[in-house]
């Protein structure tokens, strides 16, 4: 998320590996990278970048020549035979992806009840409810039509059973509300400097920009290679999982890789170990490609390129995007993504360095006013250039974005206007101009991805939710009372009416309705009993439970939904 400079830059070299005899080369005498053509009039070299950003004061703690790790240590992995093959979409595959989808809008996104990803996620405290409003307001409001979001490793290790259940209910919602999912599984962006743990989280900070920010795995983790067999499994169960869910854009793999900075209320601060996180975060995103290629998803891969300069750090001359793990990042990338808080011609003028790449370019950070990085001056050359555009936030919350980082916020404070986000708790627009503008460029693809386009038995919730909803409220009406949590009973005839909408819901979805006339026979005892009503089983013969009224998640003759 935070844009800022980076603390070294692409002087890092690897060794690379040589495939055309199956044994491994050492390459450390060549940079890793060359500069690109573009760029090559004006800095012969990485190495003179990190010259240049090595004088820059504040960053003296931290920007020692990044030399080669050694080649035991680089590849000490459980699989070293392991070959790390970039194997990207060829350019008219992903062209053609590219050029079917309608312009990309949208944004990164909380809800504004959790304080960071974990209480977005976790069972104690994902809340649908709020999901679909906020939502619903984005599309509505907003005319978005995408958007990106974070997914924590430390709840697939906690609960990968529940963690995917609610995965796939917050696709559903996105689904129904016309938004296509960009799904990041890695995150270095762990501001709180706390691992992440699961369960109840710890209210804000007061006053500070995303202050209880988590890292997934978390820079331990990063730190030390014996444990990234933890992160392989839950990366490939990820991709395994929804790598064919049509519901899903693209992955957005490794959410700014290297990124060290640690939130205060006195500013930004380094975390602990910088260089060797850098280094490992390099060589975890390259085996991260790696693994997700081998799972074989249908969407593109991507892994966004971040090290900006940032205007507040005086005399800052970083190369936009040149450090060494942007550089890889877009080189292993199907889709070229970047994170961008500067002004339009800083972002006009790193959009022309990176096209030399020839793939798809998205900008799927961007939007802090107070650098000029807003939606009147930024939108337009957007779409002009067909830059899909996902700004940070959407409701101001426990995360706090609104606020500026906190090394800038000296700047700014007690001024009004908003760092990030744009639309209130109530859903009220923070500034209507705004949102005028947003529309005239989103609303021609806000219905682009309609529900419609899911419709298949594997996706069949999405028509299927309403009418179950329709179901329940007719029930209740006849005087039924909702079947609690983990309790059975037998459909009577009364429901008969809610039984032909959902009967007519599955037809819809493309599912066999004749599933609710099967009669096989009850487990159990069940099947003689009545119900509170004293009203005998119905003529459908069908045993059907509920195990809660607000997820509506059904069975209906023994096939759960």
């Amino acid at each position: 998320m935070l844009l800022s400079s980076s603390p070294s830059t692409s002087s890092l070299h690897i060794r690379r590996k040589s495939f055309d005899d199956g044994n491994f080369h050492s390459s450390s005498s060549e940079p890793m990278l060359a500069a690109s053509p573009s760029r090559r009039g004006r800095l012969s070299s990485f190495d003179e970048a990190a010259h240049l950003v090595n004088a820059h004061p504040s960053h003296a703690r931290s920007m020692a020549n990044l030399a080669p790790m050694p080649e035991q240590e680089m590849f000490e992995e459980k699989k070293s035979e392991e070959s790390f093959h970039d194997d990207t979409w060829d350019k008219t595959r992903i062209w053609e992806w590219y050029n079917n989808l309608p312009w990309l809008a949208g944004m990164n996104y909380l809800p504004r009840t959790a304080v960071n990803f974990v209480e977005m996620w976790d069972e104690s405290s994902f809340d649908p409810d709020v999901i679909a409003q906020e939502l619903g307001w984005a599309s509505e409001k907003l005319g978005y039509n995408t958007l990106r979001t974070n997914i924590p490793m430390c709840l697939y290790e906690h609960d990968a059973e529940g963690l995917t259940k609610r995965i796939n209910k917050f696709l559903r919602i996105a689904a129904r509300n016309g938004f296509v999912v960009m799904l990041c599984p890695l995150d270095d962006c762990e501001f709180s400097g706390e691992q992440a743990q699961p369960g109840p989280q710890p209210e804000p900070i007061p006053g500070l920009h995303n202050s209880r920010a988590i890292g997934s795995p978390g820079r331990r983790i990063v730190l030390d290679p014996s444990h990234w067999y933890r992160v392989e499994e839950y990366v490939r169960y990820m991709v395994r999982t929804w790598g064919q869910d049509r519901r899903i854009l693209l992955w957005d793999l490794y959410n700014e890789p290297g990124n060290p900075w640690i939130f205060r209320t006195t500013g930004t601060e380094l975390c602990e170990n910088t260089e060797q996180f850098e280094k490992n975060a390099l060589l975890l995103m390259e085996k991260v490609f790696h693994w997700a290629r081998e799972e074989n998803p249908s969407q593109p891969l991507t892994t966004s390129a971040w090290h900006m300069p940032d205007p507040f750090f005086e005399g800052d001359v970083v190369v936009p995007l040149a450090h060494a793990i942007d550089q890889r990042a877009m080189e292993l990338s199907d889709v070229i993504s970047i994170h961008a808080y500067c002004d339009p011609t800083c972002l006009q003028t790193t959009l022309m360095e990176i096209s030399h790449f020839g793939k798809p370019m998205l900008l799927t950070e961007w939007m802090a006013r107070q650098v000029k990085s807003t939606y009147e001056t930024t939108l337009p050359t957007l779409k002009e250039l067909k830059v899909g555009a996902y700004q940070w936030g959407l409701v101001r919350g426990k995360t706090q974005t609104h606020l500026p980082w906190p090394h800038v916020a000296k700047n700014y404070e007690g001024d009004p206007m908003w760092w990030h986000d744009i639309l209130d708790a109530d859903g009220s627009v923070h500034c209507e101009k705004e949102a005028e503008v947003i529309r005239s460029f989103a609303y021609p693809q806000s219905k682009a991805f309609s529900s419609d386009m899911f419709m298949d038995p594997e996706d069949s919730m999405l028509n299927l939710e309403a009418a179950l909803e329709a179901a329940v409220q007719h029930a209740e009406h006849e005087g039924m009372v909702p079947i609690n949590e983990g309790e059975e009973a037998v459909v009577p005839s009364v429901c008969s009416i809610s039984m032909a909408a959902i009967s007519s819901a599955m037809s819809h979805a493309g599912l066999d309705n004749t599933m609710l006339q099967q009669s096989g026979e009850p487990d159990g005892p069940s099947h003689s009993r009545h119900n509170s009503f004293g009203v005998p089983p119905n003529t459908f013969g069908s045993h059907m439970r509920t195990k809660s009224v607000e997820g509506l998640d059904l069975a209906l003759g023994g096939i759960e939904f």
